[in-house]
């Protein structure tokens, strides 16, 4: 539906998919890993491949479950994780017509098209974090919505530079005031988010955060970064 835009949006689009496919193929290349399979069996995981517990065929007969831990049980954790990600991906619309602007070197006609998907992700990702917040306050009791953890901060401060780079693209849209913050703004909106994937997955925050997971991919998400 972008018309003339399709072309350089889907091949900022489409790098930004292949970045992510390959974190989730799980390969090694030589002794570099490419990715981290999500289906790899308890057994098979490099933490617990030496136990003697995972040596037995019939080791599922052994481990026993007791569910979800009652804070995920609440409902606004069934809907908050999948509406932030959702407004976490919007913020790749606008930042593929920005990128895709500058690559055509039309400054400002990319604006007409990627107004409606920078208030979209707006209201989406404004969305999550209200849900989040509210669960935290309810389920957690830590005193306050974004008060307790790091991570819910760095969802907040991609939709803080996605409602600034709006403002600026309808200021900018008839008549051009200031682009350079307009296009920094709304490239950094998206870049703030793979930011926020870092900070979670590569356990840097693994001493202060109940999100951080330490067993991720820093060095691939620093090269998506870059």
């Amino acid at each position: 539906s972008s018309k003339k835009w399709e072309g350089a949006v889907m091949t900022v689009f489409s790098s930004v998919q292949f970045f992510l496919g390959c974190m989730l193929i799980g390969i090694f290349v030589f002794d570099i890993q490419i990715g981290s399979n999500p289906f790899v069996l308890l057994r098979e995981h490099s933490d617990m491949i030496s136990l003697p517990f995972t040596t037995n065929p019939n080791y599922l007969e052994f481990v026993e479950g007791n569910g979800l831990n009652p804070l995920l049980q609440n409902y606004w954790m069934t809907i908050h994780p999948p509406t932030v990600f959702f407004g976490f991906a919007t913020t790749l619309i606008p930042f593929a017509y920005a990128l895709s602007g500058l690559w055509k070197k039309e400054f400002q006609t990319w604006l007409k098209p990627a107004i409606p998907w920078a208030y979209f992700g707006i209201g989406i990702l404004g969305l999550g974090i209200l849900m989040g917040g509210a669960w935290a306050y309810e389920a957690l009791s830590f005193g306050g919505f974004w008060a307790w953890d790091p991570v819910e901060n760095s969802s907040l401060v991609p939709w803080l530079i996605l409602v600034s780079a709006a403002h600026l693209m309808l200021i900018n849209r008839s008549k051009p005031r200031s682009m350079f913050s307009t296009f920094t703004l709304t490239l950094f909106a998206f870049l703030t988010v793979v930011y926020s994937t870092y900070l979670t997955k590569s356990g840097i925050l693994g001493e202060t955060s109940v999100h951080s997971f330490a067993d991720g991919l820093p060095g691939q998400l620093i090269l998506f970064l870059l």
